[in-house]
């Protein structure tokens, strides 16, 4: 069976359809979720190929003449002027680096409105996250691996994942201040050229340094195209980026897309700029457990 293949010679990113793609030599977002088996596509439980053989072929390991990490010059995000630089949190929650997500021991408390504790975030989180995931304050690891994309899994050491993603050079770690997203968790930003389409990454880890998300930045605003099984929603109102906490401050709302993995979601969403979050489910229920202490309706 084809997957969809992205054209990285066209001047803009284009999804192919499997059944009328031309072959190429790299998959694209969508189908190397496929190919893993945590897409729509049927899992694979008896080969005995590895989910991602071939994984290291792809448009990730490709930098089109650039190194891992390599800066591509100055971005909105070194200039948000919301930005707080990371620093360590008194008091961890009950949980050890791999046995679950370490988070802060108020880690589900709501943050004041002066830390960015804003209810229009938790509003916007609570209505897209809301039909995909149930709240629940669970921190144990998960007892099967959640795949929050192509070889990276929840709670993977975060130096593991810079391999994997070619992710390296000069980074900085920033604490995430949105509404409703877990206290103790924090994004450390990297440039680069990933899938030929976006060329930021911010990497979501606790405070043992495990991933628990990640989310891949197209600082363009020129849109991406969305074709089945994307699904665009209209319930968000106010937020550009989750990760990065930046609120819209004009009217219309921003464009949102989601896909649904099975072990998560794939959220874009886009006004001046493209941010895809990929968001397991583990951490979808942490979020609702703190957007329903929130009180926020």
């Amino acid at each position: 069976m084809r997957m969809p293949f992205c054209d990285e010679s066209a001047k803009s990113p284009r999804w192919f359809n499997p059944e009328t793609a031309h072959e190429y030599s790299t998959y694209s977002f969508v189908g190397l979720y496929r190919a893993s088996g945590c897409g729509a596509g049927r899992r694979r439980a008896d080969s005995q190929e590895g989910p991602f053989a071939g994984f290291g072929q792809t448009s990730l390991d490709k930098h089109h003449g650039q190194p891992p990490g390599s800066p591509l010059g100055g971005s909105m995000l070194d200039k948000h002027p919301s930005k707080i630089l990371a620093t360590p949190t008194p008091g961890a929650a009950n949980t050890k680096a791999g046995t679950g997500i370490v988070l802060s021991n108020t880690w589900s408390a709501p943050l004041p409105e002066s830390s960015g504790g804003h209810s229009l975030e938790i509003k916007d989180l609570g209505a897209l996250l809301g039909p995909h995931g149930k709240p629940s304050d669970k921190l144990e690891a998960p007892a099967e691996k959640i795949i929050i994309y192509p070889g990276i899994t929840y709670l993977m050491p975060q130096k593991d994942a810079e391999k994997v993603l070619g992710a390296g050079g000069i980074t900085t770690k920033y604490r995430i201040a949105c509404g409703g997203i877990p206290d103790g968790l924090s994004y450390t930003t990297y440039d680069g050229n990933w899938e030929g389409v976006f060329n930021r990454l911010l990497m979501v880890t606790d405070l043992a340094d495990q991933v628990v998300s990640l989310e891949f930045l197209r600082e363009s605003p020129k849109p991406l195209e969305h074709k089945p099984p994307w699904q665009r929603v209209t319930v968000t109102r106010h937020v550009l980026d989750y990760v990065n906490a930046m609120v819209k401050g004009q009217p219309g709302s921003p464009e949102t897309w989601i896909y649904d993995t099975r072990n998560g979601l794939l959220i874009d969403t886009h006004s001046h700029q493209t941010a895809r979050w990929c968001v397991p489910k583990p951490l979808i229920n942490l979020i609702l457990y703190c957007v329903e202490k929130s009180g926020v309706k």
